[in-house]
This record gives structure tokens, C-alpha cells and sequence, in this order.
């Protein structure tokens, strides 16, 4: 039985050539952006270029190799979903665990709040939620003292 122990976005992740280790480092919980100019809204939305990775390790419980499919996605503010994300298989040995790393090179941009990074399994035809990180989005204009955009 596979099960989904956890997944987390951050600015890096090393992995040990000796060990095969994973060692996250600087979690992305917020993105704070300064802008010169207000961020329109579009359709579609514009990327703001922040490059981060989402990992997320899965454990073989059971007696005999194991498939996972798995895929993330991210959903803006308003609750609709701004890219369809990334999809990838891997096989997990019986009682070992394996990890899949992505590489995110930007957020579309809908508007200052709350977005969700889904992360989903495929369950027969269907995909199922097992985890769901909050990343707070927040793009500030910043003008000089003269009031004009810096």
C-alpha cells in the first residue's frame, strides 16, 4: 500500500550522493515581490518568476512493488486553477520510500492572497487530494517620494 508522507515547496533540495538523503532547505511559505508598476490581472494570467521546488516522498507499506501517480497543481486566490502542473510515475520497492522532486519556475500571477499547491494522486480514472500547501502572494508597487513608480 503506497502512502503519501508528505510534500513541501522550497528554494532548494541536496541530495546526498553517498546516502541518498534529501535535505530541504528554505521552505517557501510567502512570496513577497516588489513591483514598479501594478501586476495587471490577464487572461491568461502573467508568471511572476520565482523558481522553487515541491517534493514529496511516498512509503511502500506493503509486500509487493508499488506505482504512484502523482501531480501538482496550483489554484489562485479565487479558486480557480492556474496551470495544470506537473504529472510523474515512479515505482516504490515493497517497505522503501521514493521521492519525487519538481522544479516550479514561476507563479500566474491572479491576484494578491492565498494560493494552494495541489497535490494529487491518480486513483483509477480519477485524481484524489492528499495534500494541499498554502503559499501567501503578496506584489507590492513601491513609488520614489516624488509619487512616481520607483
Amino acid at each position: 500500500m503506497l502512502h503519501h508522507v508528505f510534500s513541501a515547496a522550497c528554494q532548494s533540495a541536496a541530495v546526498d550522493q553517498f546516502t541518498n538523503s534529501i535535505s530541504i532547505q528554505s521552505v517557501v511559505e510567502k512570496l513577497d515581490a516588489v513591483a514598479a508598476e501594478p501586476v495587471p490581472i490577464t487572461d491568461p494570467p502573467q508568471a511572476i518568476p520565482f523558481n522553487f521546488f515541491i517534493v514529496s516522498l511516498w512509503f511502500n507499506g506493503g509486500d509487493s512493488e508499488g506505482i504512484v501517480k502523482q501531480r501538482f497543481r496550483m489554484a489562485a486566490p479565487d479558486g480557480t486553477t492556474t496551470s495544470a502542473g506537473f504529472e510523474a510515475s515512479l515505482t516504490v520497492q515493497p517497505r522503501a520510500s521514493q521521492r519525487i522532486v519538481a522544479r516550479v519556475p514561476g507563479i500566474l500571477f491572479k491576484g494578491n492572497g492565498v494560493y494552494w499547491i495541489k497535490i494529487d494522486v491518480q486513483d483509477g480514472n480519477h485524481w484524489k487530494s492528499v495534500a494541499s500547501l498554502p503559499m501567501i502572494v503578496q506584489v507590492t508597487v513601491v513609488k520614489n517620494s516624488m509619487g512616481v513608480h520607483t
